[in-house]
């Protein structure tokens, strides 16, 4: 419905949806036709009425479960998202109580926009809601100013617009018209193959397509931009001999995975990590505990045995 699907100047599509699609025709042989609408009401209408066959990214209602049959594995997990322009200063992320009385843009007919309104009553904001037909008539609101944020769901990384507020995950799934059984069954069967053979394809997704390391900055609630402003160094044990993760060199500074990772850190927060090499698992935690380091990196799944230790 165009949020997870794009098309280049010479008419290819990519994106997460055309990637999914793909490898389910490695185990079914469809070919695909892509049929573009004016808006996501209009395409899940013609799948209603078996003009399309197939569309994605659906988020399952009794009311179009009468009307659709719906994949039994997932697409993935959807979150509603409020975005603002990046150069609006004035809400901080997940300060919800910024947006009271503030004009919103939505998607007339979907289930996002019913969502905010949920969240929006709950949340007693009584914000002015203006819905539009398509996406692009949404941002077109929000870049000109006419509206402050836009509820929709995750679009993933944007150089023009972050996310302030992310509530309602919901999961996603594939429909077809009720005629098409035995696609449907075709389509089942290949999303369990997939999940079986390759049960890390949909996070490679994620990875690839919603990723924040596009992004220009990280997003920071005040209380975390006001730790991150007191918060001088924060010193993490890791093994001083576990190459390639951590280990000391001959100069005596500490490599590895684990301490390049931590820089990384640094660079995108702000913090100051300090990589400090601890000989055994046993001494780095009774550092942690007497307060000469602040963490411990490359656990394993030891937690009950870190708890029984008080």
């Amino acid at each position: 419905h165009g949020i997870y699907m794009n098309k280049s100047a010479d008419g290819v599509y990519d994106g997460f949806d055309v990637d999914f699609l793909y490898e389910i025709s490695k185990y079914t042989g469809w070919n695909y036709k892509f049929e573009e609408y004016s808006s996501f009401e209009a395409a899940l209408e013609a799948t209603k009425e078996g003009k399309a066959d197939v569309i994605l990214d659906i988020l399952y209602s009794g009311e179009r479960a009468g009307k659709l049959l719906f994949s039994t594995e997932t697409v993935g997990k959807q979150y509603i998202t409020l975005l603002v322009r990046n150069d609006d200063t004035t809400h901080l992320y997940g300060d919800y109580r910024s947006f009271a009385g503030k004009r919103i843009g939505a998607l007339a007919g979907w289930l996002d926009t019913e969502s905010f309104r949920q969240y929006d009553s709950a949340k007693k904001l009584h914000t002015k809601v203006t819905e539009v037909q398509t996406i692009d008539e949404l941002f077109a609101l929000l870049d000109a100013k006419k509206v402050d944020a836009v509820a929709i769901s995750d679009i993933g990384p944007s150089e023009k617009y972050r996310t302030v507020l992310t509530f309602d995950p919901m999961y996603t799934y594939i429909a077809m018209p009720r005629k098409n059984a035995p696609l449907m069954e075709e389509l089942n069967t290949a999303m369990n193959e997939i999940a079986m053979n390759r049960p890390e394809f949909r996070s490679t997704l994620n990875r690839k397509y919603f990723s924040a390391h596009n992004v220009r900055s990280i997003l920071f609630t005040n209380e975390e931009k006001e730790y991150i402003g007191k918060t001088k160094t924060i010193t993490v044990a890791m093994g001083d001999s576990n190459p390639p993760f951590s280990y000391l060199d001959a100069s005596g500074k500490m490599r590895g995975a684990v301490p390049d990772m931590l820089k990384y850190f640094s660079k995108l927060s702000g913090l100051n990590f300090v990589s400090k090499g601890i000989p055994t698992p046993k001494e780095a935690e009774d550092a942690l505990r007497n307060g000469e380091v602040q963490a411990i990196a490359k656990l394993t799944e030891n937690q009950p045995l870190m708890a029984s230790r008080g």
